[in-house]
């Protein structure tokens, strides 16, 4: 496998608050050159997962709760590849778990309790995965206003650690969502008291908390965010402002000002409730959720998009 490829991302994605009824919720990553969709139902009994090929065709929807097992009230999913191998975490019952979907056969490993390895958190509300290159597993989680790390190695589990011990505090946080890099550096992005925020994880240790808004320009009515980077270690990060999907890169130079998908894209009828990105192959994708269905688009090598298509899930759940 290429070693470009093992930077492709993962993303786990806040539904608003702002929507009076429960919605679906979308996380996707890159895997050589397919993507990987994940989405769990407003009811959080389900979770339905589909594969685009790297020809742009689709795989069948599979209901992973069928396939693995059952679980309720699934809270938040976050999907990363690592090797090949597709890392699925998810929030459901009041803990965290994980599974893993083996390249080889394309065969799903049973839920494995993680509080069993790295012990409890409580009232986890936000989680993010990234797969690093060296094969180990990053997850990060949003607990009671805490920024909170794990990974997974090779010789198992290490314990949840404070990020905020390393990084300082934010204040109120919503949503994280963490990426890597192809050197190992982990970033994290958060969005905290109407901000985004960011940091990075390197071998020597962690930066302090950055605000983004003091390189970008603000956006308003901030609720979720979710990042990806590429070989060339850019970092993309998505979020929703107020009803549109926005976007910033932090590149080689510096970082980019926001800009609105929808305005790339094309828009869509119904209002947006989450959205999430990956890269694989070469570009950019992005997916989002509106009422009860689910569109997709590409941001191609050349810079040029694609419009937003509707992947037809209803009757799905």
């Amino acid at each position: 496998m290429k070693r470009s490829l093992l930077v492709l991302m993962t993303v786990a994605i806040a539904t608003l608050s702002a929507m009076a009824q429960p919605a679906l919720k979308t996380a996707m990553a890159g895997v050589d050159d397919a993507m990987h969709l994940a989405l769990v139902n407003e009811t959080g009994t389900a979770v339905q997962y589909v594969i685009r090929n790297g020809d742009g065709g689709w795989t069948p929807w599979q209901n992973l709760c069928q396939v693995i097992g059952p679980k309720r009230d699934i809270k938040k999913i976050a999907i990363a590849n690592v090797n090949g191998n597709v890392h699925l975490v998810m929030i459901a019952e009041n803990r965290v778990w994980h599974t893993i979907r083996k390249a080889a056969t394309g065969k799903w490993d049973g839920w494995g309790d993680v509080y069993g390895a790295s012990g409890n958190l409580n009232n986890v509300s936000d989680i993010s995965v990234a797969g690093m290159p060296n094969g180990d597993l990053h997850i990060v989680a949003l607990a009671e206003g805490i920024v909170w790390h794990t990974i997974r190695k090779e010789t198992g589990w290490d314990h949840w650690g404070n990020v905020y011990g390393q990084t300082g505090p934010i204040s109120n946080p919503t949503a994280v969502s963490a990426s890597s890099m192809p050197n190992g550096d982990l970033h994290i992005a958060a969005i905290a008291g109407g901000r985004v925020w960011h940091t990075i994880r390197k071998e020597t240790g962690w930066d302090h908390w950055g605000d983004v808004f003091g390189q970008t320009g603000p956006v308003q009515n901030l609720q979720m965010v979710s990042t990806a980077s590429n070989e060339r270690g850019d970092l993309y990060i998505l979020v929703m402002a107020g009803p549109s999907p926005m976007y910033a890169v932090r590149g080689q130079s510096g970082w980019t000002r926001w800009a609105d998908i929808n305005g790339k894209a094309g828009s869509v009828p119904e209002p947006i409730s989450s959205a999430a990105l990956c890269y694989g192959n070469g570009q950019f994708q992005y997916t989002i959720v509106a009422g009860r269905n689910v569109y997709h688009c590409l941001n191609r090598p050349d810079g040029s998009w694609q419009n937003w298509g509707n992947l037809g899930i209803a009757g799905r759940f």
